[in-house]
This record gives C-alpha cells, sequence and structure tokens, in this order.
C-alpha cells in the first residue's frame, strides 16, 4: 500500500498510528477535506513523516495552520507535492511558506490556488525561489492575487519562469 486516504473523515489532532500502517511504505497521505483547521497539527504532524505527497485540498488551514506547515517544510527532506489550495491561506501563511522554501530545495510542487495571495505573498516567492531550483510548478491561480493579471496553462499552474519574470 502506497496511498492512505483519510479525506472528509473527523481525525483530530491524530498521528497516524505505525502499527496501522504496517511495515509498508507510505508515499500519498490524501488528507482533502478532512476539516483540519488551523488548530489542529495533524498535516504538521505528516510533513514529519516520509511521505511524498500531501494533498490538504479544502482543509480549512488558514494562515496559523500555513505558518505550522512551514515551520515544519523547512527541515523535511521527502515531501516533493504539497496541495494546500482552497485554505483561506492569507499573505501571512504564504510568506512563512514562501521562506521556508529558501531552505527546502525538495519540494517540487506547491499548489496554493484558491487562497488569498496578495503582492507581498507574491514578492516573497519571487525572493524565496530565486536560487530555489527543484520548485517546477507553484499553482497559484484565482487566488485572489489583485495588483497583476497571472497567466496560467490549461492545468492553472504558473511556470516559476514566467513568475519570476512577472514580479
Amino acid at each position: 500500500m502506497e496511498i492512505l486516504g483519510i479525506n472528509e473523515n473527523q481525525i483530530k489532532g491524530q498521528e497516524i498510528p505505525a502499527e496501522e500502517c504496517g511495515n509498508v511504505s507510505l508515499k500519498i497521505l490524501d488528507l482533502s477535506a478532512h476539516p483540519i483547521g488551523s488548530q489542529d497539527d495533524l498535516i504538521i504532524k505528516q510533513i514529519k513523516k516520509q511521505f511524498q505527497i500531501i494533498n490538504g485540498h479544502e482543509s480549512q488551514i488558514g494562515d496559523q495552520g500555513a505558518v505550522g506547515i512551514a515551520k515544519v517544510l523547512k527541515g523535511n527532506d521527502s515531501l516533493k507535492v504539497l496541495n494546500l489550495s482552497f485554505n483561506q491561506i492569507g499573505n501571512v501563511g504564504v510568506i512563512a511558506l514562501a521562506r521556508a522554501l529558501e531552505d527546502n530545495h525538495i519540494l517540487q510542487i506547491l499548489d496554493l490556488r484558491r487562497n488569498q495571495i496578495g503582492s507581498q505573498g507574491l514578492e516573497a516567492f519571487r525572493k524565496a525561489l530565486n536560487g530555489n531550483i527543484s520548485m517546477k510548478i507553484l499553482g497559484i491561480d484565482e487566488s485572489q492575487i489583485k495588483d497583476q493579471e497571472i497567466p496560467v496553462d490549461e492545468s492553472g499552474n504558473v511556470s516559476l519562469e514566467k513568475i519570476l519574470d512577472l514580479i
């Protein structure tokens, strides 16, 4: 088993017990539509593990949750894909995530679509990603960006080259 899906469940603040996973190597954790909220640290606990993909789509994380995730993301050496779309993350959380990417050179895809990213958040990503060669996709479309029009492809992603040129 490589995928553990606990989406749309009511697990609050609990670590996934190793004995329930057996001796398998889990690579993907799906927490989508799981009401984690900003006070719950379930995603944060799981980022500390060896997951390669975590889907935290629509989990009500907010700025406070994003700041906690950013702290753990700095030292993570396995996570390649992190989906935090539809989570009411504003500039405070986005700036924390951007700063985490200055130290994290493993993460390749960060999906922040449908959050409240402003020009300060975009500037933080420009600075953070300038020397980061691992990041391939930063999903930020439909994120209430007011200052400029960001071109996206059919999948709703902006290439990092384009975003660095825009800012």
